[in-house]
């Protein structure tokens, strides 16, 4: 909805999605704006608008550039400050998370269907029937042959392979003999042409395999084990695995680039680079618990949502390190030796400690153990979570304060031996 003049104008393309910005009415909002004719952008939620991280960013750019303010009824950030900003930004990327995650959830659905031999839908070619049958204890559909209409497919088939005839004569044929289509009409030449293209009427062989491992169809048999590709030929994996592999990827450098921002918030608080350099161990115990708990679940593969779980345990674990090097820190500058300071730490931080693991942990577990439609999707989520942070806070609590005492008092006996040379 935009205010013109005081009148509302309203902006609605029914039918398509937020996944970009090419819709009718939005392009037709844009240029309004571009015009001077918008003061105010309203939407419902902020993924009606866009769900897509980098054109939104390119409109909130545009508002700013023609003064346009944008409210959004259900989410109210002040746009005007960079927390504001930033914080709409997080949730533009947790909606493009949602709707890629979606997508890639009907993909998978579809592919394990048809990899089971499951009626995939949509039109039945013409030659076949659907009927009822059982596949893995699962009722579904399959083709079985027309008796009538399949003799004219094989007719077709048998036309058209002489060189000498062409699409009309296979159609003339047709027409002589008054074979119709399932409208009761009779066939085109374009018609003709999908079914001696269409490959459902093909009896697979070795030749067969080889021209649609070329196209880039996922083949699912072991004919290439038993047959593998000519000398010429190669095959490589593509389609969506090519784009989970990516998807790794940018999740790794993610991960990488919060390492090491976390790393410089720290060391920036603590101003040394001791502490934050101890409480950083607690996130390999972290991934510990991780594989733990993929193990524990029957070697879980680490999935999207698994590696978000990762990226969120990155922030999580470092806490309880913080809150017992803090307090360390702390009495030490009270004159209290380092070794009872991380003794006295460990005892008073214990309790908040595990209280603030237990309620993320037993957040964690509806996720981690739930049943139902969508329980797979975010199970990954919340294995990683509960398992990483579990294993990492027992391992904080005994390994962070030793190695911090020894790191100490290294440092103690080095400074101790530097000043002794230099008395000397």
């Amino acid at each position: 909805m935009k205010e013109v003049q005081g009148t509302p104008r309203i902006y609605t393309d029914k039918g398509y999605s937020g996944k970009n910005i090419d819709r009718p009415q939005f392009q037709a909002l844009l240029e309004d704006i571009k015009r001077g004719q918008i003061g105010r952008v309203i939407v419902y939620r902020l993924d009606r608008i866009s769900r897509s991280v980098l054109d939104f960013s390119g409109l909130i750019q545009m508002f700013q550039e023609y003064n346009v303010e944008f409210v959004s009824t259900m989410e109210k950030f002040d746009t005007g400050s960079p927390i504001g900003k930033a914080m709409l930004m997080i949730i533009m990327v947790f909606a493009q998370l949602e709707r890629e995650t979606i997508q890639q959830r009907v993909v998978d659905a579809y592919r394990s269907r048809s990899k089971k031999g499951f009626y995939m839908g949509g039109r039945v070619p013409y030659g076949y029937r659907l009927s009822e049958t059982t596949v893995g204890g699962t009722r579904t559909k399959m083709y079985v042959e027309d008796p009538d209409e399949i003799e004219n497919v094989r007719a077709m088939y048998q036309l058209y392979s002489n060189p000498q005839v062409s699409l009309g004569d296979v159609l003339t044929h047709l027409n002589e003999r008054s074979v119709k289509n399932r409208q009761g009409k009779g066939f085109s030449r374009a018609s003709i042409r999908d079914i001696l293209l269409s490959p459902v009427y093909v009896k697979c062989d070795m030749s067969i395999y080889n021209f649609f491992s070329t196209q880039g169809v996922e083949i699912v048999n072991g004919l290439m084990a038993s047959n593998p590709l000519p000398s010429h030929m190669s095959w490589r994996i593509g389609g969506d695995y090519e784009e989970q592999q990516k998807s790794f990827k940018d999740m790794f450098l993610l991960f990488v680039l919060i390492v090491i921002l976390v790393y410089m918030v720290m060391a920036s608080q603590f101003e040394s680079l001791l502490g934050p350099f101890v409480i950083m161990f607690s996130i390999p115990f972290a991934l510990v618990g991780v594989a733990l708990g993929s193990m524990v679940h029957g070697w879980m593969p680490i999935s999207m949502m698994g590696m978000v779980g990762i990226i969120i345990l990155l922030g999580i674990v470092v806490k309880n390190g913080i809150v017992l090097i803090d307090y360390t820190i702390l009495l030490q500058e009270r004159g209290v030796a380092v070794r009872e300071a991380s003794v006295t730490a460990a005892r008073s931080r214990l309790r908040p400690i595990l209280m603030t693991t237990l309620t993320t942990v037993l957040g964690m577990l509806p996720m981690a153990w739930g049943t139902g439609e969508g329980a797979d999707l975010w199970r990954g989520l919340g294995i990683t979570v509960a398992w990483g942070l579990s294993i990492s806070t027992l391992i904080t609590l005994v390994i962070i304060p030793v190695l911090y005492c020894g790191f100490t008092e290294h440092r103690a006996r080095r400074k101790a031996r530097k000043s002794e040379k230099q008395a000397q």
